[in-house]
């Protein structure tokens, strides 16, 4: 009687300990494999050559970027490495792509305080295009600018 008691026990307590590891197994590996399985939609991963063109402090601006995607079904996720007059910076981005539209929130990488960061948002127009715009902050104001993705 008393060892039905402890091997009950000791199965609950088994059963306790690996419920939080089937979990993140069905949440790491097994939902972005059906996520995948079950998009229809475009499939956009991989490396991108990005044209931001924008007007800062009354100058036309063209910075050129390159952008590495990473898609899980709907999500995206990713790093652009701006360069605009010979200095780099490496931003991250995160978001969704859905009936062909990418919307997307980037900010400066690893700095989680900077106020460098902005949303965009792109439609795909061909296998190899994607046309947008982006938004940004300069100090106090929010601007806006046209993005051009080719492949």
């Amino acid at each position: 009687m008393m060892s039905d008691f402890f091997i009950s026990l000791l199965a609950s307590l088994l059963a306790a300990l690996c419920v939080p590891f089937f979990i993140e197994i069905w949440n790491k590996i097994m939902m972005p494999y059906l996520e995948n399985r079950a998009y229809r939609g475009h499939r956009i991963h991989g490396v991108w050559k990005a044209e931001a063109n924008y007007n800062e402090d009354g100058k036309d601006k063209i910075e050129r970027e390159m952008v590495d995607v990473k898609q899980s079904g709907y999500n995206i996720s990713g790093e652009m490495v701006s360069t605009l007059n010979d200095e780099y910076t490496v931003y991250v981005f995160k978001g969704e792509i859905v009936n062909s539209i990418l919307t997307a929130s980037y900010w400066k990488k690893g700095n989680d305080d900077s106020h460098d960061r902005g949303t965009m948002a792109l439609k795909v127009i061909s296998d190899n295009i994607l046309k947008g715009s982006f938004t940004y902050y300069q100090d106090t104001n929010i601007l806006t600018g046209q993005y051009c993705w080719r492949q």
